[in-house]
């Protein structure tokens, strides 16, 4: 289950971890009837995992525009990030030629950039990896078999996609 707040003022990231916490604490609830957050543990790469409840998987992420959490019987992953204005530089740095293509193609190239940058991280988030050298990044989504959920936010200014295996 995801759940989301779009964050319509400024907010510091210490705000936003705040908010990814109750965020968390609200799905444990719900999930899970559990009223408090058990003690968080980190892999190598820092993706969080519970030691007292390791049939639950979580991850958060945040950006100015929102925070969202994932929880799940199952590895997940999630990214969510503002739409900023598109970077062309940046889109051939992180891209594939086929995924390049597809974005300069897209209708709305920023939008684009943004729903494969949130895939990429996702996937990531959900291996526990992190992202070492160019041709990672270029590769990632050529991996594995996963499933993406995409929810874009036009009004909100951002991006979230969900990952599981």
């Amino acid at each position: 289950m995801i759940y989301i707040e779009d964050l319509t003022k400024k907010t510091s990231q210490k705000e936003q971890s705040e908010i990814g916490r109750k965020l968390l604490l609200r799905g444990l609830q719900t999930e899970y009837g559990i009223t408090q957050i058990p003690e968080i543990f980190f892999a190598e790469f820092g993706k969080p995992f519970f030691k007292s409840h390791p049939q639950i998987h979580f991850n958060i992420s945040h950006c100015q525009k929102a925070v969202a959490c994932i929880l799940s019987h199952n590895e997940v992953g999630i990214d969510v990030e503002s739409i900023n204005p598109f970077d062309k530089d940046l889109a051939e740095y992180i891209s594939n030629d086929e995924e390049l293509k597809w974005i300069l193609n897209h209708h709305d190239p920023a939008l684009a950039f943004t729903i494969l940058w949130t895939k990429k991280e996702s996937y990531c988030k959900l291996i526990g990896q992190g992202l070492n050298n160019r041709k990672d990044i270029q590769e990632i989504l050529q991996i594995g078999s996963s499933f993406f959920q995409t929810i874009i936010n036009k009004a909100g200014g951002y991006v979230l996609t969900s990952c599981s295996i």
